[in-house]
């Protein structure tokens, strides 16, 4: 059995098929216990033993790559890779994956903003649609 520490906050969040997928290949599922992104120190105590990780805007040093002992593939929840260090990663032979094409997020990130410039140039703020910031 595959270990996969689920860091991601918004992974199954909406749907349990990433789930669904995992729990039929064989992987049993540690979720992240907090309600906010891992620092390197919650990496600490959780990555030995883990085969795979799904992060999101967590903290993934060369640090938490060298503490954990069976690290296979890094997974990105998103598109970014910034909070990783790839390059260590890939000298540690981690595989690194993202979704660079994924449409979804950067569609929706632009309607919102472009909604909010609407909001803000009508002068419709006062109908609390700030608050989705």
């Amino acid at each position: 059995m595959h270990k996969v520490l689920v860091c991601s906050k918004s992974f199954g969040k909406y749907t349990e098929d990433g789930i669904n997928v995992l729990r039929e290949n064989n992987c049993e599922i540690i979720k992240n216990p907090h309600d906010r992104y891992f620092k390197e120190e919650d990496f600490l105590k959780h990555i030995k033993g883990i085969d795979g990780t799904i992060v999101s805007m967590d903290e993934v040093t060369s640090k938490v790559i060298d503490y954990a002992d069976s690290l296979k593939v890094i997974s990105v929840h998103g598109t970014g890779v910034d909070n990783i260090d790839v390059g260590y990663a890939e000298k540690k032979s981690i595989y690194i994956a993202n979704v660079p094409s994924s449409e979804k997020g950067g569609i929706a990130a632009a309607d919102l903003a472009f909604g909010l410039l609407i909001a803000l140039a009508r002068s419709l703020s006062d109908i609390s649609l700030l608050k989705l910031l």
